[in-house]
């Protein structure tokens, strides 16, 4: 098993404007390099090759980067538990309200960084939606 190389929770409040259609055309306008698809719970943004297939797979060159969103029942316990471990964090109340979130991953090798902005872009234009209540790298707790 591999351990994500980027990634981030985004908890967002009810009242959030934010759908996975609307992100993948932001992500498409903003990220034109790169291939952006969206299914019916996930969106993802990954390398193209030279020839302007996508590949299938990740392989040694390819990246990739995932943007699921939860909805699952877990998820509002979840948002109680850690509104609860982490009172000091932003939008508290909106926080025990929330019953869906974003998870944003990438499994893909990245050790040169060569794909690090592009994983602030995508975060930059999440950001650019109304109910996102804060971000932060599950790893270690932290906002980013």
């Amino acid at each position: 098993m591999s351990t994500p190389y980027y990634c981030a929770l985004i908890p967002l409040a009810p009242d959030s404007n934010l759908t996975l259609d609307a992100l993948a055309l932001r992500l498409a306008a903003r990220l034109p390099t790169y291939q952006v698809t969206c299914q019916a719970d996930r969106v993802t943004v990954m390398t193209v090759t030279q020839d302007n297939r996508t590949q299938d797979n990740v392989s040694q060159g390819d990246w990739e980067l995932s943007i699921g969103l939860a909805t699952e029942d877990w998820v509002e316990i979840e948002a109680e538990e850690i509104a609860q471990m982490c009172p000091d964090l932003p939008n508290l109340e909106k926080l025990r309200q929330s019953s869906k979130r974003l998870e944003v991953s990438s499994s893909s090798d990245d050790y040169e960084m060569y794909h690090f902005n592009t994983y602030l872009f995508v975060l930059e234009v999440i950001e650019e939606f109304t109910g996102i209540l804060f971000k932060f790298d599950p790893r270690d707790g932290e906002l980013l």
